[in-house]
């Protein structure tokens, strides 16, 4: 599961504009809730944080170094990166909830590294 932060946070390092551009759909629905609109060189600076940020998280995750911290840093990134990508405005509901569901299942699955073991209470 690391893979895909891993990909994705290359991604955004090698080709932020297209992060960006994923981003500016989203930011509308930013704005609606006060958030003020960022400067290209600010986008970029962010996606590339995200980008270092996953793909960091993801590499120690699959190396098993601090897994619980690494899956609750992966699973906070992936609703985000479900929401950008995802615009709640110019997609079919159908594809919405899709992808939507999606991203729920891959936050879930690092929600199960962040989470602490389950103990057996012995009986």
């Amino acid at each position: 599961m690391a893979a895909i932060f891993i990909y994705d946070g290359i991604d955004a390092l090698l080709h932020s504009n297209d992060h960006i551009a994923r981003f500016r759909k989203f930011q509308d629905q930013l704005e609606r809730f006060g958030m003020p609109p960022l400067t290209n060189a600010d986008a970029r600076l962010w996606a590339r944080i995200l980008g270092t940020v996953t793909t960091l998280s993801g590499v120690l995750l699959a190396l098993g170094v601090l897994p619980r911290i690494n899956g609750w840093i992966l699973t906070v990134a992936g609703i985000g990166i479900t929401a950008v990508n995802n615009p709640l405005s110019g997609k079919p509901v159908a594809e919405l909830a899709r992808n939507y569901l999606a991203g729920a299942g891959l936050s879930a699955g690092m929600l199960s590294y962040a989470l602490p073991p389950r103990r057996d209470s012995g009986k």
